[in-house]
């Protein structure tokens, strides 16, 4: 995943929508003292859980969004798993049009940073802010899967939340305790809720770019180019990608590979080639020989 883009979404909508969030409660956050640390409330050992200790004493952090995978612990009724599907399409459906329609003004805020132009920055943020609101103003996943919920799922759904929340806070204190580093809990919640965004937009990148980044990726795995030239060639898919903001046409597309392609030296076209022709046999769109 470009790592630009990633890091100028991230950057933007932390800054837009950390302060526009303030009187929002995060979705799942301990309602206890920052400073005080993390607690971890005793449970009935076969009750479901996301909390997994790992055997080097570290938790095993989730792969996918803290909620959704807690909504996978529980039982729901038919009429509240249909809900609660509408909910998720809904919310991700708007987090993808944010960042795909902040990827522009994201670009001209970088170029206006550097430029010193702190005009041109506060009109960007705003411009950012105005498109990032409509996600801010329907408030936490929670808060919304509560209204759909019986009492006892959202109760239980909060319960699993707030249990990883806590010992991903104790896990992170216990890791800087080790390291012989200081823990501060605030700067941690920040650092960690802004890693969830970040894992969030590249989600939402890959959706928007669809089959495109697998076949990308499943490209150069195949070609097995050397590690420069692979670089080389992320680094430019990701100015491409950037340039389009995300929605190069076919015939744009269709340039920039073949641009891409006449670059690299013959012994890399031969394999990036044989590698395309692997792929398209591999996805049924050319019978083998």
């Amino acid at each position: 995943m470009p790592a630009r883009i990633t890091c100028l979404v991230v950057g933007a909508v932390l800054i837009v929508a950390g302060q526009a969030c303030a009187s929002v409660p995060p979705a799942g956050t301990p309602n206890i003292e920052p400073l005080a640390g993390p607690t971890v409330a005793p449970s009935d050992s076969a009750a479901p859980t996301l909390v997994r200790w790992g055997y080097d004493g570290r938790l095993v952090r989730l792969d996918g969004p803290i909620e959704e995978t807690a909504l996978g612990l529980l039982s729901l009724s038919s009429a509240e798993q249909s809900a609660v599907e509408g909910v998720l399409a809904r919310r991700t459906a708007e987090f993808d049009r944010i960042v795909l329609a902040s990827i522009g003004p994201l670009q001209r805020l970088d170029g206006a940073r550097v430029e010193g132009d702190s005009r041109a920055v506060g009109k960007l943020l705003g411009e950012i802010a105005r498109k990032v609101y409509p996600l801010v103003a329907r408030g936490s996943l929670l808060n919304e899967l509560r209204e759909i919920l019986s009492a006892e799922s959202a109760n239980r759904l909060e319960g699993l939340v707030i249990e990883y929340r806590q010992a991903l806070m104790r896990d992170e204190r216990q890791a800087a305790r080790r390291a012989g580093r200081p823990f501060n809990a605030i700067e941690t919640l920040a650092r960690l809720r802004g890693e969830e965004l970040e894992r969030a937009v590249e989600r939402s990148i890959e959706r928007s770019l669809g089959s495109q980044s697998a076949e990308f990726e499943r490209l150069l795995q195949l070609a097995r180019l050397k590690p420069e030239t692979e670089q080389m060639i992320r680094v430019r898919a990701e100015e491409f990608f950037l340039a389009a903001e995300l929605t190069p046409t076919k015939e744009q597309q269709e340039r920039f590979a073949t641009e891409l392609f006449l670059d690299l030296e013959r012994e890399e076209r031969v394999a990036v080639l044989l590698a395309w022709l692997a792929i398209q046999r591999e996805s049924g769109m050319m019978r083998k020989p």
